[in-house]
Parts: structure tokens; C-alpha cells; sequence
């Protein structure tokens, strides 16, 4: 319960003690789930911050993890999140207050938050998970938030369980407009917003003429290095952005102001 009240404390920041809020008509919600862009298995819930509990999870959770929906806590949850990650967790969670207090309460409605762990399925296994959250009910005057709707997103085909947080990135996407931002958390839990810091000189290099619309073929005869070797540094790039595809990796950058 240790981890579960650290977090409580961090969540305090930006909530409003309990109070009755109208359940969540979650059909209002279906068609805004196709922005999470899933790459696997997935289930959704509400979370309630006046009480901090799971006002609602989708069934598919029973079949993804191996546990009751209708009866699993938040801090049980938070219990079966890898010992290797739980620290990632709470970095990441406590960036996310610190970011929300820098921006209007109305640009929090256009912002998506995500980033990946590994949480232990009821058979005693690991699948990492990409979580993505967006606030949908918040006091506009005070900033205070009072549920989020979050995305669980099984992604261990891309990312292999075997791997602790270290190429983790925690990442704030703006939507309508609103500018983007990473978070790089070292092992030291040191956070790094500048981009540059998380791309070896090389894959600055595949990175530019990538941007310049070439392929692999055309970059390894411009850096002279073979095809393998770049797309290597292609899909690391890829995997150190959490993101599936050349196209949104541009998008990402570009929005963020790195390029």
C-alpha cells in the first residue's frame, strides 16, 4: 500500500477532495478511443480522482490480464506493476502533475498522456502495457480534475517484456493544436525535455533525411552504411518516441518543436 499512498499524495495536487460527481456515460467516449491509435489487445476505464478508484473498466480487461473488472482496486493495480517499473511509475505520474500545473485548464482537455510498464497478469506472467489517459471532467475555474479516461494497450509484440524502463518515454501529446512534449526518465530518474539528449549522432543523422523524405536504401548510401543498419536505427528511433510509424514520428517532432 506504500506505493498505492505516494501516489495518492502526488494525485492530491490536482484534485479535489470527494465529492458526488454523475457516472460516466461511457458510449460518449467510443469513438474518441480510436485517437489512442491501438497496436494490440486493449481495454478502457474511468478513473475517479475524487476517491481515487476505477468508476469503470471494460470487460476485455478479464481477457487481457486475467482479473475481474467489477472488482479490482486501483491499489491493487498498482501492486501488479513490475517491482523493476513501480519507480517509473510514480516519475512519471508525479511529471505529470508538475506538467499539468504549467498549462490552462482548458489545454488539459487537448492533452494526451502515455507512456509504457510491465504489470503481472493473473497466470503469474509479464505483458508491458502502453497506457494513455486523457482528463474528461474537470472544474475549468480551479484546474482540478475529477476523472480521466485511460487505455490499457498490450504492446509486448513491439517492446519485449525483457526490458526495464529504460527506453521509456513519458509523453505529453498535444491535440488541436497544442505543442507536444517528451520526457526522457534515466535510471537515475533524472528527467530530460530536450529530445536531443535521447538520439545517438547517428540517428540525428537517419533522422534528417528522413525528413527529407528518404528511405532506407537512399540514406545508406548517403551515411555509407548498410540498409540493415539503418533500418535498426529506424525502428530504435521509432521504439525510443513510442510511436508506429515514420509518419507519426515526424508528426511527434515537428509538434514539439525539436524540428
Amino acid at each position: 500500500m506504500g506505493s498505492y499512498n505516494e501516489l495518492v499524495e502526488i494525485w492530491g495536487n490536482i484534485i479535489s477532495p470527494k465529492s458526488e460527481r454523475a457516472p460516466t456515460d461511457i458510449s460518449i467516449y467510443l469513438n474518441q478511443l480510436q485517437d489512442f491509435f491501438h497496436v494490440g489487445p486493449f481495454y478502457f476505464y474511468v478513473f475517479d480522482t475524487t476517491n481515487t478508484t476505477f468508476e469503470y473498466i471494460s470487460e476485455n480487461m478479464q481477457s487481457l490480464l486475467g482479473y475481474d473488472p467489477k472488482v479490482l482496486t486501483v491499489a491493487e493495480f498498482i501492486d501488479k506493476i513490475h517491482p523493476e517499473d513501480l519507480n517509473f511509475f510514480i516519475q512519471c505520474e508525479n511529471s505529470t502533475v508538475e506538467f499539468i500545473k504549467t498549462i490552462t485548464p482548458q489545454q488539459l482537455l487537448n492533452y494526451k498522456i502515455s507512456y509504457d510498464y510491465r504489470v503481472r497478469m493473473a497466470n503469474g506472467g509479464f505483458i508491458r502495457i502502453l497506457q494513455q489517459v486523457v482528463t474528461i471532467d474537470m472544474d475549468l475555474e480551479t484546474g482540478m480534475i475529477f476523472k480521466t479516461l485511460g487505455v490499457h494497450t498490450d504492446i509486448s509484440h513491439i517492446k519485449s517484456v525483457d526490458f526495464g524502463t529504460e527506453h521509456s518515454i513519458l509523453s505529453f501529446i498535444g491535440m488541436k493544436g497544442e505543442k507536444s512534449y517528451i520526457k526522457k526518465i534515466d535510471k537515475n530518474l533524472v528527467i530530460k525535455d530536450d529530445l536531443s539528449q535521447l538520439f545517438t549522432e547517428r540517428q540525428k543523422q537517419i533522422i534528417a533525411c528522413l525528413m527529407n523524405g528518404m528511405n532506407s536504401k537512399e540514406i545508406a548510401e548517403k551515411l555509407f552504411i548498410s540498409r540493415h543498419t539503418v533500418d535498426t536505427h529506424r525502428r530504435s528511433i521509432l521504439q525510443i518516441l513510442d510511436v508506429t510509424n515514420t509518419h507519426k514520428m515526424i508528426l511527434l517532432l515537428s509538434k514539439t518543436g525539436w524540428i
